[in-house]
């Protein structure tokens, strides 16, 4: 992690379900969506089938870091894959309730519960 942001993001596949993993680590405030962006641009353009983000280490997430989020989620179903949310502590998982997002992005209660889908 980035000591100056106070966020990392950490990407592999899964062996057993292929999934790609993105695991993300830190509040996503205002000045990390541009880092964030240029981080899950190689992930949609890799054209995978899954990818599990897990926010079980993200505690807040900026409205911004809410619409890289949408961005992935479309990127990755242009390209026939599924994008799911692991792991949503209750701050955050409130959001997207409020915005209405959990009927877009299908969030599990945790990476083990996203990979089975």
């Amino acid at each position: 992690m980035s000591a100056a942001s106070g966020f990392d993001m950490k990407v592999q596949r899964d062996a057993k379900s292929g999934a790609v993993i993105v695991q993300l680590v830190g509040d996503i405030a205002l000045g990390q969506v541009d880092a964030l962006d240029r981080q899950l641009l190689p992930v949609v353009a890799s054209h995978p089938g899954v990818v599990i983000v897990d926010l079980s280490s993200v505690g807040f997430i900026a409205s911004l870091g809410l619409g890289k989020l949408l961005e992935l989620h479309r990127g990755i179903s242009r390209n026939g894959g599924e994008l799911r949310i692991a792991g949503v502590q209750q701050a955050v998982r409130e959001v997207l309730v409020r915005c209405r997002l959990d009927a877009v992005l299908p969030m599990y209660e945790n990476l083990a519960a996203a990979k089975m889908g």
